[in-house]
């Protein structure tokens, strides 16, 4: 650790919490929510701050951990205690029927939680409990890979959602009510290009990125303003 001054020095409660928050890391090394937890609420209080400058540097000098094995921990533990708290109690409709998740349904390595780490607590109930009933049909283990692919076939539903959304928009019953107007070949051509955004999409993004297909419908818009 450099030579910073002025740190706050731990209080009695924190240097007992902070031992005992690191003994859970010592004991659970194996298990990747214990450990997860206790690194979430060592960064949450800066408790770590009379080892090292930074949470990082913690992680990796006390641990062992470099930075991104340090932050997959720390998040995976954070989706497993979404799942682990939800109770089925005002939930997605999707997940109306259900009692919420059982123990043995939870998630048992961080892998597993790794895919729905970048998406909303209210995403993570509806495609965990897609990926349960996706892996009892099919007979198969819950693997990182069947999370990531409920993911994107989620996000696929919401995108075609999105799209069908926008192509309502377009309806003549729908262009006559805002008194506006569009050519048949305005209106083609529109159509065309949300049908080569979801080939894109299906394809994840593969022949061109989604960060692509963005800055292009920009640039598209700033050139109209312009006129």
């Amino acid at each position: 650790m450099s030579g910073a001054v002025n740190i706050k020095p731990l209080s009695v409660r924190e240097e007992k919490k902070l031992k005992e928050l690191e003994s859970v890391i010592d004991a659970h090394r194996r298990g990747f929510y214990e450990v997860g937890m206790a690194l979430a609420k060592i960064q949450a209080e800066k408790l770590y701050r009379l080892q090292a400058d930074t949470f990082e540097i913690y992680g990796n000098e006390v641990w062992g951990l470099i930075e991104r094995q340090l932050y997959r921990l720390v998040n995976a533990a954070l989706v497993f205690e979404n799942l682990t708290n939800w109770s089925g109690n005002d939930s997605p409709e999707n997940l109306r029927n259900c009692a919420g998740f059982k123990q043995e349904d939870l998630p048992t390595n961080e892998a597993q939680c790794r895919p729905l780490t970048s998406i909303t607590t209210k995403e993570q109930t509806i495609i965990w409990n897609q990926t349960i009933q996706t892996s009892r049909s099919e007979n198969t283990k819950i693997t990182a890979a069947l999370v990531a692919r409920c993911v994107r076939e989620y996000k696929g539903e919401e995108f075609r959602k999105k799209l069908d959304e926008a192509k309502e928009k377009l309806t003549p019953k729908a262009v006559k009510e805002h008194g506006q107007n569009i050519s048949p070949k305005m209106d083609q051509s529109y159509r065309g290009m949300l049908k080569t955004i979801e080939h894109e999409m299906q394809s994840n993004w593969r022949h061109t990125s989604k960060d692509m297909v963005r800055d292009c419908l920009q640039n598209l818009l700033a050139a109209i303003d312009e006129l």
